[in-house]
């Protein structure tokens, strides 16, 4: 029997192949003579196809007896053939290292998505959770709002109520979004975009007041707390630029956590290591703190740089230039149990919205200290 190691990389290289796939289809069918297609494309590139498999079974099976490396073969082979159900598979395989391999892709200019002036293109959403029970995790993509919106009006608790109506305080002031608090209470919210996105590269500049817990949402659903966020927990025992599953199993993938002293106006002071105070693991690349810390600058303005790629996507950060993390997210199965890459795709989709987050803080001021904000500038995409 293979292990449960090797089947959940097993899954996660067909997720991958079925990606790749999928979009060779789609490029296929956009072709006046999809068939001519195999002819522009080289014999050593179309090789690469061939050797990702090759390797991957080397890396996963060279532990592994003669009998379980078969087993492998035969089920890649089994995978491929299903996969391959569209007419024009020899095309698909010709095709598929033009998808891999992103150097023969077209590049798309940079946009901008705000204007420094108005909030255009951007909608102020409630913090409102999605029930964890099989109930809610039954029901379909496209209403998955509606109920959880109905969930928190119907329910018996107040603070549940409260929820709905609040998104926040979203305000555009000397050429920056600047996100914060209802004053008078502890409930955040985001300003999430108007447009979804599926495989880009989005940098932003952010100014964050110390202690406060915010990020960036990708591929985010429009409920709003469910998607893939990129951590800028600026407080102590903070994340900063790792990758947190909102809704999705609620998974923490970071290099590293900080800490830090507060100096009256929000700023901070002495920024250094923290304590791992929750259940979290390494992405696939974890930069040391200490290239964090060279890189960081307090209470000034911080480059964001953002590169998200695939159905399940590869998530990539950068802080200043630095990278900082990067993470697969098809092999959660090696960090989560009962994984369900299928259900995760159909739940979001090929492509989500961007967000940012003005995170509630009923555990304390840590969490967001109350009069703080976060500032938000620059921020530009370029679609892949």
């Amino acid at each position: 029997m293979l292990s449960l190691k090797f089947r959940r990389a097993l899954t996660a290289l067909n997720v991958r192949i079925r990606t790749c796939l999928r979009e060779v289809e789609i490029l296929a069918s956009q072709r006046e003579d999809p068939e001519s297609v195999a002819n522009d494309v080289k014999p050593h590139c179309r090789s690469r196809l061939i050797s990702l498999l090759c390797r991957w079974i080397a890396d996963e099976s060279a532990a592994g007896s003669p009998t379980s490396r078969g087993q492998v073969l035969r089920i890649i082979w089994v995978k491929i053939m299903r996969l391959l159900n569209f007419r024009k598979s020899l095309t698909a395989l010709c095709l598929a290292p033009l998808v891999l391999f992103s150097g023969c892709s077209k590049k798309t200019e940079p946009i901008s998505l705000f204007d420094g002036e108005t909030l255009e293109g951007w909608h102020a959403i409630p913090r409102i959770y999605v029930p964890q029970n099989e109930e809610f995790n039954q029901i379909p993509s496209a209403q998955l709002r509606d109920a959880t919106v109905r969930f928190h009006e119907e329910s018996s608790d107040a603070g549940l109520r409260e929820k709905v109506g609040n998104s926040g305080v979203w305000e555009v002031v000397d050429g920056a979004i600047v996100g914060s608090q209802v004053p008078g209470t502890v409930l955040g919210g985001y300003l999430m975009s108007d447009k979804k996105y599926g495989d880009f590269e989005l940098t932003v500049e952010a100014w964050p007041d110390f202690p406060i817990d915010t990020g960036i949402m990708i591929r985010a659903h429009e409920v709003g707390t469910v998607g893939f966020q990129i951590l800028l927990d600026y407080r102590p025992n903070g994340g900063m630029g790792g990758v947190y599953g909102n809704g999705l199993y609620n998974f923490r993938a970071f290099p590293f956590v900080i800490n830090g002293d507060e100096l009256p106006g929000f700023e901070a002071a002495n920024l250094r290591k923290g304590k791992l105070d929750r259940p979290q693991f390494k992405p696939d690349f974890a930069a040391p703190i200490e290239d964090f810390l060279k890189a960081w600058k307090p209470n000034d303005w911080n480059t964001i740089r953002i590169r998200s790629e695939g159905e399940l996507p590869v998530i990539k950060t950068w802080i200043n230039g630095v990278h900082i993390a990067t993470f697969d997210t098809a092999t959660l199965g090696e960090h989560v149990e009962n994984f369900d890459a299928e259900a995760v795709v159909e739940r979001l989709g090929r492509k989500g919205h961007i967000a940012f987050e003005v995170h509630d803080s009923h555990s304390g001021r840590e969490r967001w200290a109350p009069g703080a904000v976060c500032r938000w500038r620059n921020v530009r995409i370029t679609e892949l």
